[in-house]
């Protein structure tokens, strides 16, 4: 079309703000996939009262129309403008939860769902006999298409999107502003008109319909399309339209639009790319194949279609089954010639005019899989899906303007002397706690960790939000520049011009919708490791407002030992952070929950074992002081409660014992009253020793009163009574170390009067033994009469 018609000027669907990237898109030097990223921060509501961050994609591929015409329309000398809505005016218009504002992980701008998705189509498919839009689109449309002239392909094609468009409702055509978007590029066309002679306008079928008149949509023979379906009443989707309206003011810093590598991958509508192609890399292998013939087959070409109407499939079939004989022993070339043979015939039976990717899909099921289709023997539909794919992943020229982010990137690694100018892996070993400008760079990759950049890993050293290695003093980290890094900074550009302020501006975000305290404080570990201080007003506030509202004991009780860390180590790390005020709140608010943890049930005895003893840690230091008395008065009120759960009471007398509040023969006399119970009670003896020794296990070595309760305690319950109490025993004994342990079999083989190695020299009795005995007691006692 554009050779025959020879435009001066080409208008493209596409948000109008990214007319000074069509000059890098073009380049030569510039490789699809790639996408245009538009980002908005909605600093004045316009969109809603959240003021949130928003971001869109726009993927182009080798075979994208958009991107065909910039290339050919570049090489005719035409000027190349893009003229949809500005990406913020289109969240404006729209809808809250459609078009753009769907709650997708990933948005992209051209999206085709009206084509896909309306009840016409699924019944044209559902007719067709066919398994979905796409293998219809494909039938039709890409394979009819390469039989028919361009004027006979587009009449097709217009009259299939009217008829999309017929069935389509106003009120959908205004949620997802579609009229806006066309009244703006009426106006854009209106305005190329009066600049230049012959305008070609690029645009998605489904809005033709807005773009020309109403009444008849005409081809160059003047023939209406549609029109002998409607008649004069035409639909309303065919014939609504909105007002034009003026453009909202918006600060230049709260939008952006850059130009980014992309991946075969993300394009894949399979993979969440909504308006994309499924198979992106079946499609740019067609769209290759389809160039060599418009410049003449040569030999190779030749043969191949010698071999299959479609060489493409032959290459996607060839290339499975080499990788899949590389971890199995299938496919054989047999099959391989049983697979092509079936794609061609499975083509001739659906009537199409040679075989596409889903006769390739179906052969490979049929003739790669041996055996049932299932987990175990999937691997070649896996490898065909890979495949079918493509990992190929755009470059863009040097040109290409990137954002401040990016632009703070390479000043960090230049004054950290960082190497980014190679793919290969580099090492860098960091003394944190010695060397301010060490503890920068740290901070600088937690940063980028943190925005999943990609670009360094922690392979060593203190983490803080694990608990783990702290007493390491240095940090190693692994970094490399991959392609993958600056794409995710355009990203996160959207939060802001600086590596920090990025950061910065998400965690602020992340901490505006976190509700969980626990989850809250880990956050702001992540902000410590950062560099970042944790004081300030808004996420401060945001905390305090989490906490004061939380009713959860154990995420509190995670908050406060995190506060706690990061208050003993700001300021070995030098950060000049203060969260003292949380932590103070954090440990008033758990107090008040504490009291009434005492009749918790048995399966979350162990979080509440774990919980007491962790604030045993906390309030022992020095910081405290008066949250330690605190403490210490409702661990009193705890242990005088009768509805205590064994476990808990016997971790709360442990605790009173290790602050001194009591004697061990006091704790003695109490863990008697549970040994020599009797009824319920009887049975919850061993749970208490448990929570007696998960926190003062030392209390057997200075009472050996203790040790004797427990001997007489195992002496005196049955057999049945000992297996049910046998878990919660040796759960009890499992708190030891080895060396104490050894000491308790000391004692205990003094109590019978043995010698330490005399005790430790008996031989355990193994379960088939017990059984053997516990029978042939039974017989014997019954032939006594006993």
């Amino acid at each position: 079309m554009i050779e025959r018609y020879r435009p001066d000027c080409i208008l493209i669907e596409g948000p109008q703000n990214a007319d000074e990237l069509i000059a890098d898109m073009v380049d030569p030097g510039t490789e699809a996939p790639f996408c245009i990223y538009y980002s908005y921060r909605d600093s004045k509501g316009l969109v809603d009262e959240k003021k949130g961050d928003h971001r869109c994609y726009y993927p182009f591929l080798d075979y994208s129309p958009e991107l065909a015409a910039m290339r050919e329309g570049n090489k005719a000398g035409a000027a190349l403008f893009f003229m949809d809505l500005p990406y913020e005016e289109m969240l404006i218009a729209e809808k809250e939860g459609e078009g753009l504002r769907r709650p997708d992980e990933k948005n992209t701008y051209n999206d085709d769902r009206y084509l896909s998705e309306n009840e016409f189509i699924r019944g044209v498919v559902e007719k067709s006999g066919l398994r979905s839009f796409e293998e219809f689109w494909e039938r039709h449309f890409e394979m009819e298409g390469m039989r028919q002239n361009t004027a006979d392909f587009l009449r097709n094609v217009l009259f299939y999107c009217v008829l999309s468009r017929a069935n389509t409702s106003v009120e959908r055509l205004q949620a997802d502003a579609c009229l806006a978007r066309e009244v703006y590029m009426r106006g854009q066309i209106a305005k190329a008109k009066q600049k230049y002679q012959k305008i070609l306008v690029v645009t998605g079928g489904f809005h033709v319909a807005g773009l020309v008149g109403a009444e008849v949509y005409l081809l160059k023979n003047g023939a209406p399309i549609g029109g002998d379906l409607f008649g004069t009443d035409l639909p309303e989707g065919l014939t609504a339209r909105a007002e034009d309206k003026k453009l909202h003011s918006i600060d230049s810093k709260d939008k952006g639009v850059y130009l980014m590598s992309y991946s075969m991958e993300a394009a894949d509508a399979l993979n969440g790319y909504c308006s994309g192609m499924p198979h992106p890399m079946y499609h740019q292998r067609m769209w290759e194949y389809i160039q060599t013939l418009s410049e003449g087959e040569g030999p190779e070409q030749t043969e191949a279609q010698q071999v299959c109407s479609n060489p493409v499939i032959l290459q996607f079939l060839v290339e499975t089954g080499r990788k899949v004989r590389k971890k199995e022993a299938y496919p054989s070339a047999y099959d391989e010639i049983c697979a092509l043979t079936m794609c061609e015939n499975l083509a001739r039976l659906r009537g199409k005019p040679y075989p596409g990717v889903y006769e390739l899909r179906d052969s490979v099921l049929s003739n790669y899989v041996k055996g049932e289709y299932q987990i175990a023997t999937d691997r070649p539909m896996r490898v065909l899906r890979e495949a079918l794919t493509g990992k190929k992943i755009g470059k863009l020229v040097d040109t290409v303007k990137l954002p401040p982010l990016c632009k703070d990137f390479e000043m960090k690694c230049h004054a950290f002397r960082l190497d980014i100018h190679g793919s290969s892996k580099k090492e860098i070993t960091l003394s944190v706690f010695a060397k301010k400008k060490h503890r920068e760079e740290s901070a600088f990759f937690h940063q980028c960790d943190y925005l999943e950049t990609g670009f360094a890993i922690r392979k060593k050293g203190p983490n803080l939000r694990l608990r783990k290695d702290r007493n390491l003093i240095r940090e190693i980290w692994e970094y490399r520049f991959g392609p993958g890094v600056m794409s995710s900074l355009i990203e996160n550009s959207v939060y802001g011009g600086t590596i920090e302020e990025a950061c910065r501006s998400l965690a602020e975000r992340q901490f505006a919708e976190e509700t969980d305290t626990a989850t809250a404080s880990e956050l702001l570990i992540r902000m410590f490791e950062m560099g970042l201080a944790v004081d300030r007003i808004r996420i401060a506030q945001r905390l305090r407002e989490v906490i004061l509202a939380s009713e959860d004991f154990f995420a509190l009780t995670k908050t406060l030992s995190n506060l706690v860390m990061l208050t003993d180590m700001q300021e070995l790390y030098g950060y000049g952070s203060d969260p003292e005020p949380l932590r103070d709140l954090t440990a008033q608010k758990l107090l008040s929950l504490l009291e009434h943890m005492t009749g918790v049930k048995d399966d979350d005895a162990g979080k509440i074992l774990d919980a007491l003893k962790e604030l045993y840690r906390i309030f022992m230091g020095a910081k405290l002081a008066e949250e330690r008395k605190s403490f210490i008065k409702i661990l009193h009120k705890m242990s005088a409660a009768s509805d205590s759960n064994p476990s808990v009471a016997g971790c709360v007398w442990g605790l009173l014992y290790a602050f001194g509040e009591k004697t061990s023969e006091e704790v003695a006399v109490c863990m008697q009253g549970y040994l020599l119970a009797s009824g319920e009670k009887a049975g919850k003896a061993a749970d208490y020793v448990r929570g007696l020794f998960f926190v003062a296990g030392d209390i057997l070595f200075t009472n050996e009163e203790m040790l004797k309760m427990l001997d007489r305690f195992l002496e005196r319950i049955s057999y049945d009574e000992f297996i049910k109490t046998l878990p919660s025993l040796r759960l009890a004994f499992s708190y030891f170390t080895p060396v104490e342990m050894d000491r308790l079999a000391g004692k205990v083989a003094g109590m019978y009067g043995m010698k330490k190695q005399e005790f430790q020299e008996l031989r355990e009795v193994s379960a088939e033994e017990l059984e053997y005995g516990r029978v042939l007691e039974k017989r014997i006692m019954e032939r006594i009469g006993v």
